[in-house]
């Protein structure tokens, strides 16, 4: 195939994603400002300094986009909570340590992104958005709750409330330091001092 060719291709789709990024992150800030219902397809386009053809290209709908916002960021915070569990201890301490430090990290290099994920939560009468926030939710807690349970056969938790409501504390933790970035300065915050105030419930040794 022509060199020339190859090349072209390559900067065609450079720019399609580069596109596709502009767009989404102009929707997530929209989406921030206005809400869902305020938001309109003319305004995050003009924001993204393309045409409504042009975004259509890329999300066929609102909705489309809305979600696409959502797994954009649930695929970063997961991304850099895996790159945090850099190894498992074998008792569970590492898999809390790294969504505490994903948390922290996330909340504080990602503000709009971050406040995105808070008022997903408002978004709750939509019914085509609730199915979706649930089952992340649920995934979460669901996961968090294994662990925490077996921490708890162990004796690593000494804490006997029942798991799940362990798990739904901790996984709650991403909006409390979402509002502590607000009121605190950042060397105040970070992932050992949230990890210490979950520890403080969970009665972890």
């Amino acid at each position: 195939m022509d060199s020339n060719i190859i090349e072209k291709t390559k900067e065609k789709l450079a720019e399609y994603e580069e596109r596709h990024e502009k767009i989404l992150q102009a929707a997530i800030k929209l989406f921030n400002e206005n809400g869902y219902p305020g938001t309109t397809t003319a305004s995050i386009a003009k924001k993204a300094g393309v045409t409504e053809k042009t975004m259509y290209r890329h999300y066929q709908n609102k909705m489309i986009l809305f979600r696409e916002c959502i797994l954009s960021i649930v695929a970063e915070l997961t991304d850099l909570w895996q790159k945090e569990l850099k190894e498992d201890d074998g008792n569970g301490t590492a898999y809390l340590k790294a969504i505490a430090a994903s948390y922290v990290n996330f909340v504080r290099n990602n503000p709009d992104k971050s406040m995105f994920m808070v008022h997903l939560y408002s978004y709750r009468a939509i019914p085509e958005l609730d199915k979706g926030f649930k089952e992340f939710v649920d995934s979460r807690i669901n996961d968090t709750e294994k662990i925490i349970g077996a921490m708890q056969k162990k004796g690593t938790i000494k804490s006997s409330i029942h798991p799940r409501v362990l798990a739904g504390i901790f996984i709650g933790q991403y909006f409390s330091v979402v509002f502590l970035s607000e009121f605190v300065k950042p060397e105040l915050l970070n992932e050992d001092i949230v990890l210490e105030l979950v520890n403080n419930v969970m009665k972890i040794n």
